[in-house]
């Protein structure tokens, strides 16, 4: 059963919009690593999240509460290989986009 706030994990995007983010890159649903578009979406708020603070330790941490907040509302399955290499994906991908925009800035 979905938590009732699990479109909140979303931001409340159209169905359209999600599915086209849920375009596999590398990987596919069954694949325990995967880059889909939703990992140019993490790269995209370490950049715009760069433009609010020159503090990469401040993205981790707002970072860290958005994937607890995807944990609480059971869009990320931790008790998952596949959750857990999801969340360091995340992270790793948003923290290249804070970094790579800290340097062309």
């Amino acid at each position: 059963m979905k938590h009732p706030w699990y479109a909140s994990g979303d931001l409340f995007l159209p169905k359209p919009v999600r599915n086209f983010l849920e375009t596999y890159l590398i990987g596919n649903d069954t694949s325990l690593f995967y880059i889909s578009l939703w990992s140019f979406m993490h790269s995209l708020s370490g950049v715009l999240f760069s433009f609010v603070s020159n503090s990469l330790g401040d993205y981790i941490v707002v970072h860290t509460i958005w994937e607890i907040w995807q944990i609480y509302i059971r869009m990320t399955p931790i008790h998952t290989l596949r959750g857990a290499i999801d969340i360091f994906t995340d992270t790793i991908m948003g923290i290249l986009g804070f970094l790579v925009s800290q340097q062309l800035v």
